[in-house]
Parts: C-alpha cells; sequence; structure tokens
C-alpha cells in the first residue's frame, strides 16, 4: 500500500469542460487494479504540470491527451492553488 501522506503535492492541472448546453464532461476511469474492476469512477480532465509548461498549456495538453478536444475555450480560471490529500 502507497502511504499517501508521505507524498509530496505536486502542481497539476484540472478542467471543467462544458458543452453549450451546460453539460458537464466526465470521463470512465479504465480500471488499474483488479480490486478496481467492477467500480465505476468517473473523473474530468486533469494532470500533472511538465516541466517547464504553464499551467494554461498543461491545461490543453491534458484536455487533448484525455478527451481529443482541440476545439475549446477558456472562460474562468481560479488565482490560487488549492491542496489536497490523496485517500488511501
Amino acid at each position: 500500500m502507497i502511504e499517501t501522506e508521505k507524498l509530496p503535492y505536486r502542481e497539476c492541472v484540472g478542467i471543467m469542460l462544458l458543452n453549450s448546453r451546460g453539460q458537464v464532461w466526465v470521463g470512465h476511469r479504465i480500471p488499474k487494479w483488479k480490486d478496481d474492476a467492477n467500480t465505476h469512477i468517473w473523473q474530468m480532465p486533469q494532470g500533472g504540470i511538465d516541466h517547464g509548461e504553464t499551467p494554461e498549456q498543461a491545461a490543453w495538453r491534458e484536455l487533448k491527451e484525455e478527451t481529443s478536444v482541440s476545439s475549446a475555450r477558456i472562460v474562468a480560471t481560479i488565482d490560487e492553488w488549492l491542496y489536497y490529500d490523496l485517500p488511501q
């Protein structure tokens, strides 16, 4: 088991992708472990910021990688970092 409380915080981006009707895109995660096979885990596009990337560049890269969406516009951002601890 990973001791999540000992992991350092990592700079990441998260994206809320909305369509013109206000519907939010969420993706069904592919189970990584055998025990997760019957679990339904949903997630919005997100991921780490690579060295030399700005948060905006990382957001565009992650959006394209995880959804294949390349035509969108940024309508809002937050001005401060959010922190969270990974659950066990």
